[in-house]
Formats: structure tokens, sequence, C-alpha cells
């Protein structure tokens, strides 16, 4: 899709689940102390990419899934940003996907308890969909739709299930390169239409 603003997209800080590996989805879990210091590296490479790169009063937007563990990244970002917690925006649209029954479970015990379920994720992780859960295709639609609403440059502050899906309408690479992979907790993903870089 076409999209003529610039994304500054930060997946949220480690928190014990993704330690251990656990599918988290919409579960609350906060940062642990490794998280709040890739947030705080996060936020000050922000800071220096955003002092080389725009003019005074040239604010960008701030947005944060409302999940504790972004919320705690973003508070850090808009401290060292000198930017009010309360500009940050909420908005249900870029939370992490639902995981369902697989949520508080790790891939190695979902081997035992789904494992025909694990090879129908791996046969088609765009559209597959845990019990009570969503797919990566459910969450484009609702991500599509508050990508249209984005009026300016805005700091994202989200997971990791959103930045792949952004990548997969913003950039023009197949579905199956831009799924691959992990999204780091530990860099900032520069998003525009078409081009994507981490710093």
């Amino acid at each position: 899709m076409s999209f003529p603003h610039t994304l500054y997209v930060i997946r949220h800080g480690e928190t014990d689940w993704n330690r251990e590996g656990r599918f988290q989805g919409s579960r609350d879990i906060p940062l642990n102390a490794k998280g709040h210091r890739q947030a705080a590296r996060n936020a000050e490479a922000l800071k220096a990419k955003l002092a080389g790169h725009r003019t005074t009063g040239d604010t960008p937007g701030f947005v944060t899934s409302p999940l504790s563990r972004a919320k705690e990244t973003a508070t850090i970002v808009a401290r060292t940003l000198a930017i009010d917690p309360a500009r940050m925006d909420q908005d249900d649209r870029v939370q992490e996907m639902r995981f369902g029954t697989w949520e508080g479970r790790t891939a190695e015990e979902l081997k035992t308890h789904a494992p025909h379920q694990l090879k129908e994720r791996h046969r088609d992780p765009w559209h597959f969909r845990a019990e009570g859960g969503e797919s990566y295709a459910d969450l484009a639609g609702r991500l599509s739709f508050w990508l249209e609403g984005v009026e300016r440059d805005t700091i994202l502050v989200t997971h990791g299930g959103v930045c792949r899906v952004l990548r997969v309408l913003l950039l023009d690479d197949p579905i199956e390169e831009l799924m691959r992979g992990p999204v780091p907790q530990d860099k900032v993903m520069i998003l525009k239409s078409g081009s994507a870089e981490w710093i």
C-alpha cells in the first residue's frame, strides 16, 4: 500500500516470557531488566536519528500499544525525547496479535499439545489462526485501518507480530521473506513505503 509518512517503529523490550520463548499475544507481561535496557538503548538511538533529520517544531506523532510491556517502553522513549507521556496515544489496533490457546506456551510445548496446528502454521503462517486467536492476515486488516488514519511521521511502540505485518504492508518483498527471521528488541525500524532500515 502507498504510505506518505515515516514510521519509527520500536518493538517493546524483553520480558521474561520472551526469554523463555513463550507466546505472549494479548497477555499483559511486563518488561524485565534487560527489556528496560533495550528500551533505553532504542530511545537514545531514535533521539540521535531525529536530531539529525528533523527541524524545530516538526514533532512526530507518538502511538503505543496499550499492553504494559509496550507502555513501559514508550514511557522510556518519551522521557528520553523530552515528550510529555500524556501526548502518547494508546491504540488497540497496534496491539500484538492474539494467539488464543497458545498464549503462555512455548513452541516446544506445542509440539506435544498441538503438533498438527504447528504443522498447519508452518504450511501457511500468514493465514493460520490458533484457537481463539488471530492470524497475521487478521492483524493486517486492523493495521491497514490504522495506517489509513496516520497523518504525519509517527513513533510507534508495538510488538513483534505488528512489526512483521507492517513490513508486509509497506514493502514490496514477498510475504515469505518478510515473515522469516527475528524482530530485534534492541533496534529501531525506520519504515517507509518501499523501504526499511534498522538503527
